[in-house]
């Protein structure tokens, strides 16, 4: 399962361009949210398993993106993919401790746009 999560943010992330951001980070937070499991998958692997790679894996799929969207200025100039890899953390622990579902995903992409500045 971890895996096809993995597959579809691989595959929406093909292509970089304007928007491409948004829409990457808006599928893996819509992810999170559908999939509490993939939430405790993501958490247990990085404890068991020191090769795990996920946040490496994560980090390689947003760089483009991330670095498009600040020379197009639809994020703030100074984001970078450590950036986007806290706010991961923060969203697992919201949709942890919350449950998911309701209004989640709509306020989790109102925090984003503005812990990201998106435009």
């Amino acid at each position: 399962m971890f895996e096809e999560n993995f597959f579809r943010l691989e595959e929406l992330a093909q292509e970089v361009g304007p928007g491409s951001f948004r829409r990457l980070w808006e599928c893996l937070v819509d992810e999170v949210v559908a999939s509490s499991a993939f939430v405790e998958m993501a958490v247990e692997a990085r404890r068991t398993m020191p090769d795990f790679g996920g946040n490496e894996r994560l980090g390689d799929l947003f760089r483009p993106h991330v670095a498009q969207a600040v020379r197009l200025g639809e994020v703030r100039a100074d984001l970078v993919v450590d950036d986007v890899l806290t706010a991961v953390r923060m969203v697992y622990g919201l949709v942890v401790t919350s449950g998911g579902g309701g209004t989640l995903p709509q306020a989790l992409r109102d925090v984003s746009s503005r812990w990201f500045g998106l435009s």
